[in-house]
């Protein structure tokens, strides 16, 4: 598993979380069988669908803001 460079810094606790949760779990299946519990499970469920969820959101402001951006500018097109 190819894990992110840990210099990067983390926009939200939740992102921070999961990477935490993810290294953890990489580190342990090092030690032991690759096997989750059921409850690491629903962690690393929950944590990855917080993460795209956070994402998709950031993502869903910037082409809002993008397309105000654009519309705010004012016209200089004449008709005559």
């Amino acid at each position: 598993m190819c894990l992110a460079d840990t210099s990067v810094p983390y926009r939200t606790e939740e992102q921070a979380l999961q990477r935490a949760l993810e290294m953890s779990l990489a580190e342990s299946s090092h030690r032991s069988p690759p096997s989750l519990s059921p409850q690491e499970q629903e962690d690393l469920a929950l944590a990855q669908a917080i993460a795209a969820s956070e994402e998709e959101y950031r993502q869903q402001q910037l082409r809002q803001q993008g397309s105000r951006g654009r519309g705010s500018k004012p016209s200089t097109c004449c008709l005559s």
